[in-house]
């Protein structure tokens, strides 16, 4: 019978194989956190029904976030398409594709701007009465994601750089 004559120690390690790494241990990027809120924006504005009976004023303002949504999804999809292109991937980009946007940095420059807007937006419609009372409860969801999206620490850079350069 043979035995082992190695020099060499066995280290015993207790690694966890990549895959089976928790989710929770992968670090959040910016994009992750506005793309989650851009979802959340959409299913909001999908429960907002009939803008008929408010004010001119609140219907404007209601519509610009429509606006910022289209904007968004307009800027995700052209940016996915590029990123596809660029992988020789050619299919319809889905939810799952959204990855690929977390960390690139141009289409966090260009995303951003319109995340500014909807903030502004989304305060001034908080100041309006007739907004309040005709949405009473779904005010809350949009108060929650307004607060979110200030919480993301690149909403801040860019809004100094930008003020600082003027």
């Amino acid at each position: 019978m043979g035995l082992c004559n190695s020099q060499k120690a066995r280290l015993d390690t207790n690694d966890i194989p990549i895959n089976q790494k928790q989710k929770s241990e992968e670090p959040h990027s910016n994009g992750k956190l506005l793309l989650e809120q851009y979802h959340k924006l959409n299913i909001l504005l999908d429960l907002l029904g009939n803008l008929d009976l408010l004010e001119k004023q609140t219907q404007d303002h209601i519509n610009l976030l429509y606006m910022i949504r289209t904007n968004i999804k307009i800027l995700i999809q052209y940016n996915l398409k590029k990123i596809m292109k660029e992988k020789n991937i050619y299919r319809i980009s889905t939810i799952e594709d959204e990855e690929w946007l977390y960390t690139d940095s141009q289409f966090l420059n260009r995303i951003i701007p319109q995340f500014q807007q909807l903030i502004t937006v989304l305060e001034t419609l908080f100041l309006n009465d007739d907004f309040q009372n005709a949405f009473p409860i779904l005010i809350h969801s949009f108060y929650q994601i307004n607060e979110s999206l200030k919480k993301i620490p690149i909403q801040y850079t860019l809004t100094q750089t930008r003020n600082t350069t003027l």
